[in-house]
């Protein structure tokens, strides 16, 4: 809905307990969410959205592959995101053929150039990726955020109970039970991440694990 110049985006519900999955190859990237696909309009507000649906690909794209249980990346000049709730599990086998993997619990990644304000979110399901991202790349995966590409967020009173497993063959790998990957200015209130985070996979160069961030 719209509300003047704010876009509004509240009280979603994917109650489904079954399975958004894809199976194939795309030539370019791929993009899967529960509930929301991306949220970069200005002036968005987006609050009170559950996912029950379990979210899987397995295939192979050719550009960057971002999976994500609730809602995707988070950008735009001004995005704050209240009480998002994901229980289901976000499962990546694919093979990502020139670009980066970002799997997430709750979100992909935030970017954008002001601070987002993310509150009262919690991530319940397991996040797995044991794939392939192709030779150069990288492989971000996040209990709660895959990873922060650039711009700012708070975080507060936010959980993740899930758990964090990659068995994926990458250049690089981060991994973390909060969010995989921070490239820019995080802020920490009352956020908890009980879930394990575990790394069984092979990587040309560094794997980063780690229980928060």
């Amino acid at each position: 809905a719209r509300n003047g110049d704010l876009y509004v985006v509240r009280k979603l519900e994917n109650t489904a307990n079954g399975i958004i999955e894809m199976t194939g190859t795309w030539g370019a990237s791929l993009y899967m969410r529960g509930v929301v696909a991306i949220l970069y309009d200005n002036m968005v507000v987006v609050e009170n959205i559950i996912n029950r649906a379990t979210v899987k690909f397995t295939g192979t794209a050719g550009s960057a592959v971002r999976i994500s249980g609730a809602v995707g990346n988070i950008g735009g000049n001004s995005v704050p995101v209240t009480n998002i709730k994901n229980y289901g599990d976000v499962y990546c086998s694919g093979v990502c053929s020139s670009g980066e993997v970002f799997v997430g619990g709750l979100s992909t990644e935030t970017a954008g150039s002001v601070e987002h304000h993310i509150e009262d979110c919690h991530n319940y399901g397991d996040v797995t990726f044991d794939g392939t991202s192709s030779t150069s790349y990288a492989c971000y995966v996040g209990g709660l955020i895959s990873a922060n590409t650039n711009g700012y967020a708070m975080l507060k009173n936010c959980s993740n109970s899930g758990s964090v497993y990659g068995s994926a063959k990458a250049d690089y790998c981060y991994m973390g039970g909060m969010i995989a990957r921070m490239s820019n200015r995080y802020k920490f209130d009352g956020c908890t991440s009980s879930g394990a985070v575990e790394y069984a996979g092979e990587n040309d160069h560094n794997a980063l694990i780690a229980g928060f961030i």
